[in-house]
């Protein structure tokens, strides 16, 4: 499916709306608020990005997914957003929410649905330092589940790997389908994707702070799969 026009039929069911084409209605208030000194930023169609000057991204690694409902994403973006331009994250969010309400389970697909902020830490420690920091300040803030992700302890936060903005992105043509770096010996891209359960790419390391929440999973996975045997 071409993720460029996911969300349209969430307006018009048989010709589809581009999401452009309203998302200026009520943005939120952090798209128009000035940035930091050594800032810059980008609106990309339904997202915005918000990007630290010096900050060279990898080509891929591990994403932190931020969920959010519509009632409480203005403190998530608060939030988020004072936490990443203190420490110079990228980050990139949904400009309205009319755009978030389209990434509810329901309505979005399996391999996106829940997504609000999309956070790029640049290394593991970095990574660490957001998840536990985070987890410590959206304590208590609901969210709906990001279905593809595997997620961190009990709050809004969720991780996968996955591929990095850049300016230069490598992508498909048709589709806009963001493609990872090379990872084999003979260097071809692959398809980022997004499938309907969390999964570690071929050639990917897991950090160490995700292995006790690996072990969660599987621990809950395996009493889930005990309650469904009937014998």
């Amino acid at each position: 499916m071409d993720m460029r026009h996911e969300v349209h039929p969430y307006v018009d069911d048989l010709f589809g709306d581009p999401p452009v084409r309203w998302a200026t209605r009520g943005e939120f208030s952090a798209v128009g608020a000035p940035l930091p000194a050594g800032w810059r930023g980008a609106t990309r169609g339904a997202w915005v990005d918000r990007r630290p000057d010096g900050v060279e991204l990898p080509h891929q690694g591990w994403k932190i997914h931020v969920s959010a409902y519509t009632d409480n994403a203005e403190h998530v973006l608060a939030v988020v957003t004072g936490y990443c331009f203190f420490h110079r994250v990228t980050f990139t969010f949904l400009r309205s929410p009319a755009l978030l309400e389209t990434q509810k389970p329901r309505y979005a697909s399996r391999g996106a649905g829940g997504t609000f902020m999309t956070l790029y830490p640049v290394d593991e420690p970095a990574l660490e330092q957001c998840l536990d920091s985070l987890d410590a300040l959206l304590s208590g803030q609901p969210g709906p589940p990001v279905v593809n992700d595997l997620r961190w302890r009990s709050g809004p936060l969720y991780v996968r790997y996955g591929a990095f903005p850049e300016p230069e992105q490598h992508c498909r043509p048709e589709t806009d389908e963001p493609l990872l770096g090379p990872r084999r010996t003979y260097g071809a891209l692959r398809p980022d994707v997004r499938r309907a359960a969390f999964g570690v790419p071929d050639g990917a390391t897991v950090p160490a702070v995700l292995a006790e929440a690996l072990a969660d999973r599987d621990t809950a996975g395996r009493r889930t799969a005990r309650r469904l045997d009937p014998w």
